[in-house]
């Protein structure tokens, strides 16, 4: 393994941080006084792609510095004074779970209000946005991103990825943008069904019966004996 998929870095290709930036510019947030803060700039596409539309104020971290813009440090790690002017936007490393992206997020709104990421599609889920900072709301999230939004030592690399915007609820105290935050855990039970892990548990065996339905659920390809169609 090399030592940029150690690192989680899989570089952002110029094309997808050109649309998200179209994207954030619909949100009007960008003015003269703006100041972008990069917190895993990489090989510098986003810092590059900001530079070509707008003049404002870039600072901008990464563990290896691959660009001279970068100062070579953990974000994690740095203490940037709040400002309202600050709008935090980039690519984090996502990491196991996406623990290291939570991070990133939760540490970027001590110094940002608004917080623009390219992140897993794992935070569309509430066991994901539960770990987020509650002050802040979801205002954007995207689709998924094409296939081969990446790269890895200069090869296309497909991950499951989306853009998301999450702001401070401070400065939406209008409500001008709705929360698309998931509030709480979705439904796991009903009253008509119930719903198994699936796995060849006590439990399941219950409900899975092999002498009476003459399959395995440990082998789902395994097919029913004079049975009728179960897929659902």
């Amino acid at each position: 393994m090399s030592i940029k998929s150690k690192l989680d870095q899989f570089y952002t290709s110029p094309k997808i941080v050109e649309q998200f930036l179209d994207i954030i510019k619909i949100f009007d947030f960008i003015n003269s006084k703006t100041v972008f803060i990069e917190p895993s700039a990489g090989d510098g596409k986003f810092i590059e792609s900001i530079q070509k539309r707008y003049q404002n104020k870039i600072i901008a971290f990464d563990i290896e510095k691959n660009h001279s813009l970068v100062k070579e440090q953990n974000f994690l790690t740095s203490d940037i004074k709040y400002s309202t002017n600050n709008i935090t936007i980039g690519n984090p490393p996502f990491g196991k779970r996406a623990k290291l992206a939570i991070e990133f997020i939760n540490h970027s709104s001590k110094n940002s209000d608004i917080i623009c990421f390219v992140l897993p599609i794992q935070f569309r889920r509430w066991n994901v946005q539960k770990q987020i900072n509650p002050e802040l709301k979801l205002i954007y999230s995207s689709e998924d991103l094409p296939k081969n939004s990446f790269s890895l030592n200069n090869k296309p690399v497909d991950v499951n990825c989306c853009f998301q915007i999450w702001i401070n609820k401070n400065i939406d105290k209008n409500n001008k943008y709705p929360d698309l935050r998931i509030k709480q855990a979705p439904a796991n039970k009903h009253k008509d069904f119930k719903i198994f892990l699936y796995n060849n548990t006590l439990q399941a065996k219950k409900y899975f019966d092999k002498d009476k339905y003459q399959w395995d659920p440990e082998f789902p390809s395994c097919k029913l004996k004079n049975s009728v169609n179960t897929s659902f």
